[in-house]
């Protein structure tokens, strides 16, 4: 009897949160799609709206969801890969190169694997922007800004949160960016809740993506300030309702007009903490 050993990574989160919406149908018809991929077998929308038993713009729209599950699968592994290279890296104190202690080729070998760089086409090396180079810049680029963990425990899961229920968010390590200018001031919880509420309520051919959400300083509108005041000398903490135009404190309500929130801040007696999601 031939043995067979052959085996391939399967995105189980991806399949269990389908089982786990009643949709056992279609998690079916992931890893039939998923197997195409890993075996090199292309085939049309037609026949896989003849194999999974839908409409061909049911096929259409399931194989457009695949490949956004595929592509979130994707970036998670390359970016755990990448964080095991760096722990293994800092656990050696960020020596590349260990000492040889006379044995016989095994730290020749160490070294040699140590050194050794992804693969790189001549096509990413002239563009510059695809492939192992741009995961290279994105990797640099967060383990310079945060601990490891963060990223792989918090920022990821929003992202593949997100991206299974919304559309074309845009690109993970642009999102990354302009997050890094607000985190201090917006966390996950609220940015997640924020955008989907923007989201929801904007035509699809006027919604931006994340990083422009950011950018473009969109997220205000759907956020009020939790700010420290200074009171003539008494500083009070809590949230401002722009809208309603109050001032919300644990121990009392107080009136803040728009106008008088700017002479305030023009006169840097207000401090912003952080920013919430708007009570609806």
């Amino acid at each position: 009897m031939k043995l067979r050993t052959h085996t391939v990574p399967l995105p189980t989160d991806y399949v269990s949160q389908l089982r786990n919406q009643g949709k056992r149908k279609k998690s079916r018809c992931f890893i039939e799609y998923f197997y195409d991929i890993e075996v090199g077998e292309h085939n049309s929308y037609s026949f896989y709206s003849k194999s999974w038993e839908v409409g061909k713009g049911t096929a259409y729209r399931w194989v457009e969801e695949f490949n956004e599950a595929l592509e979130i699968f994707d970036a998670a592994r390359e970016l755990k890969r990448k964080v095991h290279y760096q722990k293994a890296i800092k656990k050696d104190g960020g020596e590349l190169c260990p000492k040889s202690d006379g044995t016989n080729g095994t730290n020749a070998m160490e070294r040699l694997e140590h050194h050794q760089e992804p693969i790189v086409s001549t096509i990413q090396k002239s563009s510059g922007t695809i492939g192992t180079n741009a995961m290279e810049r994105s990797f640099n680029i967060i383990n310079n800004n945060k601990e490891d963990s963060f990223l792989d425990k918090e920022f990821y899961q929003f992202i593949s949160e997100i991206k299974m229920s919304i559309k074309n968010v845009g690109n993970i390590d642009d999102i990354y960016k302009s997050y890094l200018k607000v985190k201090d001031l917006l966390d996950l919880g609220t940015l997640s809740k924020i955008y989907r509420e923007y989201s929801n309520e904007t035509r699809s051919e006027r919604k931006v993506g994340l990083a422009k959400f950011l950018d473009d300083l969109i997220y205000l509108s759907y956020c009020n300030p939790y700010i420290e005041l200074d009171n003539d000398g008494s500083i009070l903490t809590g949230v401002w309702n722009k809208e309603k135009e109050i001032f919300i404190t644990k121990d009392k309500n107080y009136g803040l007009s728009s106008s008088r929130y700017s002479e305030f801040n023009n006169e840097n007696k207000i401090k912003v903490i952080n920013y919430v999601s708007q009570e609806k």
